[in-house]
């Protein structure tokens, strides 16, 4: 029970720091997402017509988001960090903000692969949205036995 003790003693010493791991978690979950269901490799190949000004609906804007997507949560964490003002103690100054959010969307990157690779090691199937696939259709259920 000692060794709970001190894990649940540590993890109240990062209470005042709840922003991080919550934006350092929103965005891998929203990141994955978007990794596998929205700008995947297919839709940046895939050829589209349209207007010039639709840019959704345009082929390299879905080339330019996929590539640029490991820098999308660094830049989310900048329009966080611009409109909240003192996230934890010590984060006062706009340009610790700019960090402390930044800094925390762009390890959501690598925060993935890091909780996988530890559930591996304890045999856990970490999947996310987008990872899961559809599970197999039910057994077909067999006839009544008939009663005699």
């Amino acid at each position: 029970m000692e060794f709970v003790d001190k894990i649940i003693a540590n993890l109240e010493k990062l209470g005042p720091y709840w922003p991080f791991f919550a934006w350092l978690f929103i965005s891998m979950l929203i990141g994955r997402v978007m990794n596998k269901q929205i700008f995947t490799d297919a839709a940046a190949r895939a050829e589209r017509g349209g207007k010039w000004y639709v840019f959704w609906d345009a082929k390299w804007f879905y080339v330019w988001m996929r590539r640029t997507l490991v820098l999308h949560p660094v830049f989310a964490g900048f329009i966080i960090a611009w409109s909240w003002k003192e996230p934890s103690p010590g984060v006062d100054l706009v340009v610790e903000r700019f960090a402390y959010f930044g800094l925390s969307g762009g390890l959501s990157v690598f925060a993935y692969e890091l909780i996988k690779g530890i559930g591996k090691k304890f045999d856990i199937d970490v999947t996310l949205p987008g990872d899961s696939r559809t599970p197999p259709p039910p057994a077909p259920v067999p006839p009544p036995v008939p009663k005699d």
